[in-house]
């Protein structure tokens, strides 16, 4: 996880993930969520309810990482979300809470 990544004052489950600028957002299903892993309790951006053990989470990439082309493979920054908040989502409502994401996102240096 990246240090105190946060919206809104509230800390979020942030990593980095592989992704091609560019490119449609490919959904990966993990889980189902161990009790007491990192993000057990942390709040879902999607729908407002925690996420818990015994769930599927995914990683949305929605910033890249790198000073590289942003259009080429890289590491992206990525929020844990429930895999069914986004999944089945049409690209363009899936762009939007990507874009709402990336301007909502407060870094803490």
């Amino acid at each position: 996880m990246t240090d105190n990544p946060e919206v809104q004052g509230q800390p979020l489950p942030v990593t980095f993930r592989r992704h091609k600028g560019g490119e449609p957002i490919t959904l990966h299903k993990f889980g189902p969520k161990e009790p007491g892993h990192y993000s057990c309790g942390v709040r879902c951006e999607v729908c407002g309810s925690p996420m818990e053990a015994g769930q599927y989470t995914t990683l949305v990439p929605f910033r890249c990482s790198e000073e590289s082309d942003p259009e080429r493979w890289g590491n992206w920054l990525s929020l844990e979300v429930h895999y069914d908040c986004v999944a089945g989502q049409d690209p363009p409502a899936l762009q939007a809470f990507v874009d709402w994401l990336d301007k909502q996102i407060v870094r803490g240096d």
